[in-house]
């Protein structure tokens, strides 16, 4: 299930766009009550936002099997049992067994998950870059468009607890995240008809991220949660990548570098910035207890902050964070 599934259903329910397949419509059916409606809508965005887990779960949210004969023609058919609920597998022959059935995922009521039980990625080969731009003050980050959009919905899933999003362009609120049961926030948030957007738009904030760790770093891509996607023209699901927001024509002198990483003894922060500029340098541990901060202003096109056993001296995994007036940049780097 993802997110462009809430949205099909949504337009269902607002005639927007019927669904009319039966076999869609009897996974649209939620509840399991022989009819598709607001409840079923709650249930299916409790379940993209980690209210249900195996096992616990609740209403139908499960996999429905139906075996031959199968050749509905309207949902009736499915639930007045037309097609045989399940599949009869005969443990006394021969094996390797032959055996027909169509296995319906409920809550996939736009039908993408055909022969994938197990693809969990996104079903597209294309993506849509967000911009990420953090805002030194409050620790908060926007998420902005790459590009002009019509925007129908997203989702994504985060390693992190405690969370906020603040609405932009979208309306996003505190309905749209949740924790799972597995300590990963979920983000889900999806409307009928698109938000006609721009570059550069901010689509929403997120507060209260972790110190230490940027969003691009916490951003999950697994099975453990929601995969990253963005739902644009025409319902067109895209993969969403994230990268540092750099104002126009700063792009290319502004960035930074850790080199040797990993290191011993010592090892230098390079970062590129226009002359003059002002700056902040900022080290955390894993934990993301900040161990060091200073000011500098830069009368070149390069610095470089040597990092060596006075700052660092427990090998391990530690971060930085450069902030000035063109941006946020941040990484990882390693002493042995």
């Amino acid at each position: 299930m993802s997110t462009l599934d809430l949205i099909t259903l949504q337009r269902h329910i607002s005639g927007q766009e019927l669904i009319t397949e039966p076999y869609k419509l009897y996974a649209a059916d939620l509840d399991g009550n022989g009819h598709v409606g607001a409840n079923d809508l709650l249930l299916l965005k409790k379940a993209l936002l980690g209210g249900y887990k195996i096992p616990g779960f609740k209403g139908n949210l499960n996999w429905v099997f139906f075996g031959d004969p199968c050749d509905p023609n309207t949902p009736e058919d499915l639930f007045n049992a037309y097609c045989h609920s399940g599949v009869e597998v005969d443990h006394t022959g021969a094996f390797p067994a032959s055996v027909s059935f169509k296995a319906i995922k409920m809550g996939d009521v736009n039908g993408d998950n055909v022969n994938s039980a197990w693809n969990l990625t996104p079903r597209t080969n294309k993506t849509l870059p967000l911009y990420v731009r953090e805002n030194a003050s409050d620790h908060t980050y926007d998420i902005l468009l790459s590009e002009d959009a019509s925007v129908y919905g997203f989702q994504m899933s985060l390693d992190a607890a405690d969370l906020n999003l603040i609405r932009g362009e979208l309306p996003v609120d505190g309905s749209n995240i949740s924790l799972d049961k597995d300590g990963y926030s979920r983000i889900s948030w999806g409307q009928n008809s698109p938000s006609e957007l721009k570059k550069d738009d901010v689509l929403f904030t997120i507060a209260n991220l972790p110190y230490g760790k940027s969003l691009e770093e916490i951003l999950m891509t697994d099975e453990e949660g929601l995969f990253p996607e963005i739902y644009t023209q025409n319902l067109k699901n895209q993969q969403i990548t994230l990268q540092p927001f750099h104002a126009e024509g700063s792009k290319g002198l502004f960035e930074t570098k850790v080199t040797p990483n990993p290191f011993t003894d010592n090892t230098r922060l390079q970062i590129t910035i226009p002359s003059g500029e002002e700056f902040f340098v900022y080290l955390y541990d894993i934990k993301g207890n900040e161990l060091f901060k200073r000011r500098y202003i830069t009368y070149t096109s390069e610095a470089e902050v040597v990092i060596g056993p006075e700052l660092i001296s427990i090998p391990g995994i530690y971060y930085y964070r450069v902030t000035s007036n063109l941006g946020d940049l941040s990484g990882k780097f390693v002493k042995q």
